[in-house]
């Protein structure tokens, strides 16, 4: 009834399947954004260096929970940042101090100070998004609320997908944001973070958004 979730994490043990190979390097030689949350860290290192290289622009998704040392490194690295609120809650602590009572445009501009990016946006669930640009652009992006959230599973994924789509078709970052916001909100309304669905040939036009 509230939209809230519960996750129960387990690592596990096994060794981590993705290793650095030839097929991945070109395939990310070629691409136009390169997303990723800081994991495989070796691996990581080695891709954004080769994106680095080839001009591609690299995004970073910081997860709520997920902040810690291993992930600076690409954290700074990345022209896209777009963090949880306790993600951007844990940085600013570290460097600054108590982040109680700071507004997330204010955590989006201390971030946008610190790794002078081309963009920050803090997502705050039922709160919306806060975005700044490099030119010092900012805005705020609600949230499309639902009249029944059935799960919210994956709505952090698709916000971040539906954002780097729009934006890799050459929309500007309030378009995207508007757009991720809508795919966030239709996630929410089916079971299961797989279950959403929007074909290309249906998303809606940035107009009518």
């Amino acid at each position: 009834s509230n939209a809230e979730r519960t996750i129960v994490f387990y690592p596990g043990s096994a060794t981590p399947l993705l290793r650095w190979t030839s097929a991945l390097e070109r395939s990310i030689a070629g691409a136009k954004i390169l997303h990723f949350n800081g994991r495989h860290p070796d691996v990581c290192a080695s891709a954004i260096s080769v994106a680095k290289s080839r001009g591609v622009t690299l995004s970073f998704d910081g997860g709520a929970y997920r902040y810690r040392e291993e992930v600076l490194p690409a954290l700074r690295a990345s022209d896209i940042v777009i963090v949880a609120r306790q993600f951007a809650e844990s940085h600013y602590e570290r460097n600054v101090g108590s982040s109680d009572g700071v507004a997330n445009a204010n955590l989006a501009e201390f971030l946008m100070a610190d790794l002078s990016c081309q963009v920050v946006g803090v997502t705050d669930g039922k709160a919306g998004s806060d975005l700044i640009e490099r030119s010092g652009t900012s805005f705020h992006q609600p949230a499309i609320g639902v009249s029944q959230a059935i799960d919210t599973t994956g709505c952090g994924d698709t916000y971040h997908g539906a954002f780097l789509h729009s934006i890799a078709r050459g929309k500007t970052v309030k378009e995207s944001a508007k757009l991720a916001a809508q795919v966030s909100s239709a996630n929410a309304r089916q079971l299961g973070g797989l279950a959403f669905h929007l074909p290309v040939g249906q998303l809606p036009a940035h107009d009518h958004v």
